[in-house]
């Protein structure tokens, strides 16, 4: 039978797309030959039951969850590329890292501190989630193979500081872990300086919070093992097909329109995991969620040491990969001007931000200097998407009658979130979730403006 994976053409016709130029997504690298790509059936009107509009990790993770549930119904996900995961998803730093940071004064006021401790044993219930899907795929005759290029390995992280007075703020940030359960329960040390000497190869560094939990992995080839198995179970995808404008009748259906005047499809439920671009299908979303650009680079293998996971300051992260020993390493928005906010353009670099790379590399891990012919080979942008509070937005819209639900906004930290917020997103379309599931700080109707 004929793939359910449709290119809006006229013929079909079977893509592989390596991507060599050194300003691509190292992720980008990769595309599965086992899709075949076929135009759409129907290129007019087409109801179905529920329409995914996104195909990073969000969406083709809402899909896989509807129908592991069981769900029977026509389930289409819309994607505006002639590939899915060619966003953030496969643009960004390859961590699996659950969240180490002290909810706000402000957070706490609003939720109290069981739901911000929830945040956190949420975010390690997701990365078992995701350890548990590939370990499922990798038992599986069908999926063994693309299981293992996942490359997901444990490879622990540590979150740097290089001042004294840092580390000092640091250790009474452990200590405030510790005392709500969520230090060395999920799995936080503390690391002093020559620690992280240890581990780093240098002095930089004047303290760290030590995460056993942070992992690395291919994050477009797990959407890639998602999106085959979902499709196998009946998810039907739909490429090249960019949504331009849903509107949400009065018997409470949704219509979507397409670029290009492809045709106008009708569903029960839709489902918005738009991130970044999120408010360009939904206006209100304006200032709630912005769009920001990230930029990476990838550096030659390095074989000197072996380091953790790193990150600095919650902005800047790296993993040094066990595979084929390459640096991948991402941040530096602050040498722009801007910050990168409001950046769109996911096809160019920042030249100050590279710049800043550059010099995090070669100052902070001078072990580096050291490494025969070092250099980077490859250097992209991505586009995330950040909300007004840095918590997402994972559930029903307001005033959509439980008919349109949202996933987005996951400020750079979508990773050990996304997996989990697409299930909780199945099952409240399909009335299922269970009160205890939801994460009360996620939920759009927070925002007043969405409720007007």
């Amino acid at each position: 039978p004929a793939s359910s994976i449709r290119l809006s053409h006229k013929l079909s016709f079977c893509i592989e797309i390596i991507m060599n130029s050194e300003s691509s997504s190292f992720w980008l690298q990769y595309h599965p030959e086992e899709f075949r790509f076929v135009p759409r059936v129907n290129e007019a009107k087409c109801d179905v039951e529920v329409a995914i509009v996104g195909g990073g990790i969000s969406g083709v993770g809402v899909a896989y969850w509807l129908k592991k549930s069981g769900f029977e119904g026509r389930v289409t996900v819309f994607e505006g590329k002639s590939h899915i995961s060619h966003g953030a998803t496969g643009r960004n730093g390859g961590h699996l890292w659950p969240q180490s940071k002290i909810p706000s004064k402000e957070m706490v006021e609003k939720y109290g501190m069981e739901e911000m401790i929830k945040i956190h044993k949420f975010e390690h219930k997701v990365c078992r989630l995701v350890e548990e899907f590939i370990e499922e795929c990798r038992q599986d005759p069908n999926d063994a193979k693309d299981a293992e290029k996942i490359e997901y390995v444990k490879t622990g992280g540590l979150d740097l500081v290089q001042k004294k007075e840092e580390a000092e703020e640091l250790f009474k940030f452990f200590q405030e872990l510790e005392r709500h359960s969520i230090g060395t329960q999920l799995g936080h040390e503390y690391w002093d300086a020559e620690r992280c000497k240890e581990a780093t190869g240098g002095d930089t560094f004047a303290g760290a919070l030590y995460q056993r939990e942070a992992a690395q992995l291919w994050p477009r080839k797990l959407v890639h093992l998602l999106a085959k198995r979902s499709e196998r179970m009946g998810v039907e995808y739909e490429l090249n097909s960019q949504v331009k404008q849903v509107s949400l009748d009065s018997d409470g259906t949704s219509l979507l329109k397409f670029e290009g005047g492809t045709g106008e499809i009708r569903a029960k439920k839709v489902v918005f995991a738009t991130n970044g671009y999120s408010s360009a299908l939904l206006p209100k979303l304006k200032g709630i969620i912005t769009p920001v650009r990230g930029q990476i680079v990838c550096t030659s293998p390095v074989d000197i040491i072996t380091l953790p996971s790193l990150a600095q300051y919650d902005s800047d992260y790296l993993i040094h990969r066990r595979s084929d020993r390459k640096i991948i390493f991402g941040g530096m928005r602050k040498r722009s001007s801007t910050g990168e906010i409001g950046v769109t353009n996911d096809e160019e670099v920042h030249p100050e931000v590279g710049a800043g790379l550059r010099e995090f590399l070669e100052n902070c891990l001078p072990i580096l200097k050291q490494q025969k012919d070092f250099k980077i080979e490859r250097e992209w942008t991505g586009i995330m998407g950040f909300s007004v509070d840095d918590n997402p937005l994972v559930g029903p819209l307001p005033n959509s009658n439980g008919n349109q639900f949202l996933i987005a906004g996951f400020t750079g930290h979508g990773m050990p979130r996304a997996f989990g917020c697409s299930k909780t997103i199945a099952e409240m379309v399909l009335g299922i979730v269970r009160e205890e599931e939801i994460v009360r700080p996620f939920l759009p109707k927070r925002f007043p403006q969405l409720n007007d």
